[in-house]
């Protein structure tokens, strides 16, 4: 994510780490090679939090 993303975005993995469901890590996963910016990574994720 360092790569694509750049280290101003690194707070996405403290996020990520608290994710147990291995289907929505996966769905990440995937998307990181996709996702143009951070905020379309993160509505992968973001429903898990509400």
């Amino acid at each position: 994510m360092k790569l694509k993303f750049g280290f101003s975005d690194q707070n996405l993995l403290p996020e990520i780490e608290t994710i147990q469901d291995v289907s929505i890590l996966e769905a990440i996963l995937s998307a990181i090679e996709t996702a143009n910016t951070v905020e379309e990574l993160r509505s992968i994720y973001q429903p898990a939090f509400e």
